[in-house]
């Protein structure tokens, strides 16, 4: 299903484009001034179809995320989004960390997720860039899915624009090249952000907190 809708959606792109022409051409007043009864059935179901793919996008669009959010928890392990805190957590910077946590609240937090959870609550507002972190990440890994599902219309469109199977091999390996190059920049753009928003929750709990111990020092 999906793959057929790849191929079906270059001429999507030049049906509608196509549209706005035919759009134009439908709805010009008559010598009267009115607009036709004709052009103004054809302006409506533009609207309608507009609002239709709106819809459906926003749909496509959450089917994307859980669908690349299954795949690479599938392919890389359920703890790969949480790569960034268990790095953190094992590394000597999560000293403090711990010490701070122990000093507040008496509490030994082995589990990482627990301390995760623990520093984002009592961080508060301190780390408000995590949702654009966030955001991003989930954005390029959308950027990747595409980069997967861009495969199929890639090499229709370059069986309809060549006439032999050499300029066609030419063809495909430059759009795969392209494909490459943007789902490599997608997955640098995801895991990098994903880890900002995961271990930048550790250091702004550090420095939320108020430093009354250096003063009574």
């Amino acid at each position: 299903m999906v793959l057929r809708a790849a191929f079906v959606f270059p001429y999507g792109l030049k049906i509608a484009f196509c549209s706005k022409s035919r759009f134009s051409t439908r709805i010009r007043k008559t010598s009267s001034g009115r607009i036709p009864v004709s052009g103004m059935i054809f302006a409506m179901s533009c609207k309608g179809s507009f609002t239709l793919l709106l819809i459906t996008s926003f749909l496509l669009g959450h089917f994307v995320q859980e669908l690349a959010d299954a795949s690479l928890k599938r392919l890389r392990g359920e703890r790969f989004f949480k790569k960034g805190r268990d790095e953190f957590w094992a590394s000597a910077e999560a000293e403090p960390v711990k010490s701070a946590i122990w000093t507040e609240s008496g509490l030994a937090l082995g589990d990482v997720d627990t301390a995760f959870d623990y520093c984002l609550t009592r961080s508060g507002d301190a780390f408000a860039r995590r949702d654009v972190f966030l955001a991003t990440s989930d954005l390029s890994r959308s950027f990747l899915v595409l980069a997967v599902f861009g495969v199929a219309p890639a090499c229709r469109l370059a069986f309809d624009r060549t006439h032999s199977i050499h300029a066609f091999i030419l063809l495909v390996a430059c759009y795969l090249g392209l494909l490459g190059l943007a789902a490599r920049l997608a997955w640098i753009r995801m895991v990098r952000f994903r880890r900002f928003s995961e271990s930048g929750v550790f250091r702004a709990y550090l420095g939320s907190r108020p430093a009354r111990n250096t003063e009574s020092g």
